[in-house]
Formats: C-alpha cells, sequence, structure tokens
C-alpha cells in the first residue's frame, strides 16, 4: 500500500505532539529523565510495531523510570550551568588560558552532549533491547499493558 502524503504530514503532527507533552512533562525538572525516556519509548514503540503504544502502557512506562530519572533533569541543569559559568570567565579573562582553552572547554560540552542524546534514546529501552533487535529475551513490550507481546519484530 503506498504512503499517501497525509501519512507523512499525520506522523509529523504525532512526533510534534510527542515533543510538546514530552516538554510539559519535562518542566518540573525532576521528571524530565522518565519524560524523555517514555518518548522514546514510544517512538521506538512506533518503528517497532507501525502504531503507537496505549495510554496506559505509556503512562506505566513514564511511572516505572521516573524513579531512576529523578536525577538525570537537575544533574543536566547543573551541567550546563557549570559550563555557562566556566565559558564565561575564560570569556572575560578571569580564568587563565583564553581561546585554545574556550575550545577545549565547548568541544568537550558538545562531545558530553551528544553523549547524553544518545544516553538519553537509549533510555526508552528495557534492559538495554532496542526496538527491533529481534527476538531479544526481554522485549519492548514486555510487561507494559497495551504493548503487543508475541508479536515479532524486526528481520523475519
Amino acid at each position: 500500500m503506498p504512503h499517501d502524503w497525509r501519512d507523512s504530514l499525520r506522523l509529523a503532527a504525532d512526533l510534534a505532539l510527542l515533543g510538546i507533552v514530552v516538554t510539559l512533562l519535562s518542566l518540573p525538572l525532576f521528571t524530565a529523565g522518565a519524560a524523555v525516556a517514555a518518548g522514546s519509548f514510544a517512538i521506538g514503540h512506533l518503528i517497532a510495531y507501525g502504531r503507537w503504544p496505549s495510554f496506559t502502557g505509556l503512562w506505566a512506562f513514564f511511572r516505572r523510570r521516573l524513579l531512576p530519572g529523578l536525577v538525570a533533569g537537575p544533574a543536566v541543569a547543573v551541567a550546563i550551568t557549570l559550563v555557562v559559568i566556566d565559558v564565561a570567565a575564560l570569556r572575560r579573562g578571569a580564568v587563565p588560558g583564553g581561546a585554545p582553552v574556550l575550545t577545549a572547554v565547548l568541544a568537550v560540552a558538545v562531545l558530553a552532549a551528544g553523549y547524553v542524546a544518545l544516553v538519553a534514546v537509549r533510555a526508552g529501552t528495557i534492559a538495554g533491547v532496542a526496538p527491533g533487535a529481534g527476538d531479544a529475551p526481554h522485549r519492548i513490550g514486555a510487561g507494559v499493558p497495551g504493548a503487543p507481546n508475541g508479536e515479532r519484530r524486526g528481520r523475519p
């Protein structure tokens, strides 16, 4: 069945709505880790099964990731604040090193941000098994209400 342009528009609107919901759930800052993990789970479920997870399944995943993700939001906020303070001190000349140290600090910050983004994407998996990983023993839908259990994912 060929894809219609409306399917692409519907998917774009769904992804935009998911981004808005993740942003709203991240506003308390302590729920940011669980919100990003739940968003990652939802996208992984969409890719693996071709449909969005149920609200109850997504809510159960969010609640399960809430406690482990409590540190993520404040830790990222503290790290960003420290980098901003360091860059401001280097630009003012309050810290010796000038342009070479400023470049190094910004390069490390960009690499760290990339690593955090990769970890955030992996946070949406259960037991480190990505959607589409074949017949792994701990599938992404295991134990999540509303997730299709027993379906094969990935390559046949």
